[in-house]
């Protein structure tokens, strides 16, 4: 797999990612995600660290977060990247 396609080397760039929706009753029903932007800050066997932006909070700024890899759904660098 090529460098440029694996999270490590997006450490420092905006990406995108689909975060489990914790608010969201999951019985009998897919996963939903959270679709975000932000910048990713770190990336180990544990999970991510990144700043998101989200919808509902637009004029606060991003707060650096550890997320775990069992709460990302995926993640990519942007599409126009």
């Amino acid at each position: 797999m090529s460098a440029k396609r694996i999270p490590e080397s997006w450490v420092g760039q905006e990406i995108e990612a689909g975060l489990v929706d914790a608010n969201y009753d999951v019985r009998g029903r897919p996963l939903m995600a959270l679709e975000l932007v932000g910048t990713l800050e770190g990336v180990n066997s544990m999970g991510i660290v990144a700043a998101f932006r989200y919808p509902d909070d637009a004029e606060e700024p991003p707060v650096s977060t550890f997320y775990p890899w069992n709460a990302i759904l995926w993640l990519r660098p942007p599409e126009n990247a």
